[in-house]
C-alpha cells in the first residue's frame, strides 16, 4: 500500500503506471479536498475527479480523530503547525498505515523516515 500526495498526481506516468500495476493506493480525504480545488478552478466537476481516482483505483480516506493526533505530535518535531498544516494531515495516514508516502515535496515530508518517503519515479522503479 502507498499513500500519494496530491502534487504526484501531475504525473501522466506515474498515474498510467497505477492504472497498469493496480497498485493498492489511497489519499488522504486533505488530499481530495486540494484535487477538487484544483480540479474546480479548471471547470471540471466532482463526478470527473471521482472517476479519475476510481479507474486508478486510488481509495480515499477520510480524515479521523486518530489521525489528527498522529499530525499533532508529527508538527512538534519540525517546522510551525499553521504554515505546513495540510502536510502533516496527509503524513498522518501514511504513519497510522505504515506506508510510504509518495510526493515531489520530499523536504516538505522531511520528518517522516527515508524508506518511506519517495518521489513518483523513485518508487516506480522500487516496484
Amino acid at each position: 500500500m502507498m499513500i500519494i500526495d496530491t502534487n504526484a498526481f501531475s504525473n501522466a506516468s506515474f498515474c498510467k503506471w497505477l492504472a497498469k500495476n493496480g497498485q493498492n493506493a489511497i489519499i488522504s480525504s486533505i488530499s481530495y479536498t486540494e484535487l477538487a480545488y484544483h480540479y474546480l478552478k479548471k471547470r471540471k466537476d466532482m463526478d470527473y475527479l471521482d472517476s479519475f481516482l476510481h479507474n486508478l483505483g486510488i481509495k480515499v480516506v477520510s480524515f479521523t480523530h486518530e489521525h489528527a493526533k498522529i499530525a499533532a505530535k508529527l508538527a512538534t518535531k519540525k517546522w510551525d503547525f499553521r504554515e505546513n498544516i495540510r502536510d502533516y494531515m496527509i503524513a498522518s495516514l501514511a504513519v497510522k498505515e505504515n506506508c510510504p508516502l509518495i510526493t515531489y515535496n520530499l523536504s516538505d515530508f522531511s520528518f517522516l523516515p527515508e524508506n518511506k518517503l519517495f518521489a513518483p519515479e523513485e518508487f516506480m522503479k522500487r516496484k
